[in-house]
């Protein structure tokens, strides 16, 4: 009888999760599952990396609403058209915050026009990055027909291994129509379905929740005992808090134009330039600071940059080639100037290598900016 009653609230339970999921408990910091809209606590993913994490940054539990269109892709709905596209990764996608601080929302309300955000759909079962993605939005005008493309690029971007492939080299595919396209198959796609089975299961999500639990807890006895003061790590302390960051590549002080990675990026973003110019639309790109590159000076992190960082390299490119863009730094690195000295808002989540809804909203009025002084609404 037991094991019956436990397999009906197992049962129970995944209806729940699956099906009818407005507050559900269980989530942790967000879902690629479609069709969600749930409220929960989460904190930094900068927490979850190790247990050594959790005992020298200090946690900020907030609360956290998750709403995925039918894509999985944070949106309270999906449109075939819209005024703009945001496109790009985490940070685009408005990773560690709550759905009405996420960059498409934020961007909608300033503007008051339809914004979309498409960071983290693949077109394709093909491994293309956004720069693809976006050419192919301007090519076929679906999933999404738009006359404007915002593209967001965090500066550590530049310091990641090159791609397998040249992204520009798809995007002259996609443009002259011989790009592959081809569905998954049968097994991928059962494959996928298993995958997600794992993933958001009740035991699975249920030890998620716990594992959370005993983090935030773990993290806040060592706080009230003073023993988070590990020297091998970047942090900074501010306010009684600990803050933690990623370390720097050394790599960023000697950046060139001559880096792989760079090259792709820039050949990239010079043809989508190209292609939006030859066909009418509008493509931005913003390049926003990493939370370890804003913050560099006030840390503990060995390596200390100069002025803005690598990211000068990407600016100066863009300048020669008069390509429109939008370059944040000096506003964030400001900003936080002002959150470190003065007390002032949250830039980043101290406990996240993510923005807070504070340094959202700094680079959204800057593209918002950028996109009336270029007429492109």
């Amino acid at each position: 009888m037991i094991p019956v009653l436990v397999w009906a609230l197992l049962c129970m339970s995944e209806w729940y999760m699956w099906v009818d999921t407005p507050y559900s408990y269980f989530f942790i910091r967000g879902t690629i599952k479609p069709n969600v809209n749930y409220e929960t606590i989460t904190i930094g993913d900068l927490v979850y990396l190790t247990p050594t994490n959790s005992a020298y940054i200090t946690p900020i539990p907030r609360k956290c609403r998750i709403i995925t269109d039918k894509y999985g892709v944070r949106n309270i709905e999906f449109y075939d058209e819209s005024d703009i596209v945001i496109i790009g990764d985490s940070f685009a996608a408005g990773a560690g915050n709550s759905h009405e601080d996420i960059p498409a929302v934020q961007l909608s309300n300033i503007l008051d026009k339809r914004v979309i955000n498409f960071s983290g759909k693949k077109i394709s079962k093909s491994r293309i990055t956004e720069y693809e993605s976006i050419a192919y939005m301007m090519k076929y005008k679906k999933p999404i027909a738009s006359n404007v493309f915002v593209l967001i690029i965090h500066d550590f971007q530049l310091l990641e291994p090159p791609y397998d492939k040249d992204p520009d080299e798809n995007i002259i595919q996609i443009v002259n129509g011989s790009f592959d396209f081809s569905e998954k198959t049968f097994n991928e796609r059962f494959r996928d379905f298993k995958k997600n089975i794992n993933d958001y299961s009740p035991i699975t999500i249920i030890s998620r929740k716990i594992k959370t639990k005993i983090l935030g807890s773990t993290a806040n006895i060592f706080h009230k005992q003073g023993l988070y003061n590990i020297n091998d790590k970047v942090k900074l302390h501010l306010n009684g808090n600990v803050y933690g960051f990623s370390e720097i590549p050394a790599r960023s002080l000697n950046y060139s134009i001559e880096d792989k990675k760079f090259k792709q990026i820039s050949k990239s973003i010079e043809s989508l330039h190209l292609l939006a110019r030859k066909n009418g639309y509008v493509f931005l790109p913003v390049i926003i600071p990493r939370k370890a590159i804003a913050y560099n000076k006030y840390t503990s992190e060995t390596v200390k940059i100069s002025g803005y960082g690598h990211a000068q390299v990407l600016i100066d490119w863009l300048e020669e080639r008069n390509i429109p863009y939008v370059f944040s730094h000096p506003d964030l690195f400001a900003a936080v100037d002002n959150e470190v000295l003065h007390g002032g808002e949250n830039v980043y989540w101290g406990d996240d290598t993510h923005w807070a809804p504070y340094g959202i909203n700094i680079v959204m009025r800057l593209i918002a900016d950028k996109l009336q002084e270029m007429n492109a609404l």
